[in-house]
């Protein structure tokens, strides 16, 4: 007796289930990756207010050391053209220039060096890559204000270390160096104050606070 051939399945796939499974996997694809890309976000958006809020402590300490350092250099230097008016087109000698400087900074100029860690690391970070352009540009202007100042501390800094004395002829040069340095000093204070006002009023307005 010949061997019968196993029946054939009968069994059919419906197209119209087909495409309701083909469309059902797009949609579970579509959504899951708008998910992923809303968590992205969302985890962007924490490292950048994170950073935000670590500048803002940051320029929040700086500001009120600033403020100190700022009013005592200022003083030296409204006293040294005080004392500069009173010599009636006199060279400043020796003697009246330390004198000046015993009475208004008996403990001498301490030159701001400010701090830039939080910037730094946000920047090495890449947290403030999707920044507006208003708020990097006052963030970029107030670190840079402040680069500008450790160099010109620098700057006066250099004058003291060879401070004048009475015995060196280049005295008037050296003093003058030191006054003219401190001039520029102080305005770049008041203008790094400035800076530390916009970048907490910026901050403030994206409600770093």
């Amino acid at each position: 007796m010949a061997d019968r051939e196993p029946p054939r399945s009968r069994l059919r796939i419906d197209p119209s289930d087909l495409a309701l499974e083909i469309v059902s996997i797009v949609i579970a694809i579509i959504l899951a990756t708008i998910v992923g890309q809303l968590v992205e976000k969302h985890q962007a958006d924490e490292r950048t207010r994170a950073a935000l809020t670590q500048i803002r402590q940051e320029v929040l300490l700086d500001h009120d050391a600033l403020r100190d350092v700022s009013a005592l250099h200022e003083t030296i230097r409204a006293a040294f053209d005080a004392t500069i008016g009173q010599t009636h087109g006199e060279q400043l000698d020796y003697d009246v220039f330390v004198r000046t400087f015993q009475r208004v900074a008996p403990k001498g100029v301490h030159p701001f060096d400010g701090s830039t860690t939080a910037w730094d690391l946000a920047r090495s970070s890449n947290a403030l890559d999707d920044l507006p352009y208003s708020l990097r540009a006052t963030l970029q202007t107030r670190y840079a204000e402040l680069a500008q100042l450790r160099s010109l501390n620098a700057s006066l800094y250099s004058h003291f270390t060879s401070a004048p004395t009475e015995t060196r002829p280049n005295f008037y040069f050296t003093a003058t160096a030191v006054l003219l340095t401190l001039g520029d000093v102080v305005a770049s204070e008041n203008r790094l104050a400035r800076d530390d006002d916009a970048v907490l009023s910026a901050l403030a307005a994206r409600g770093i606070r």
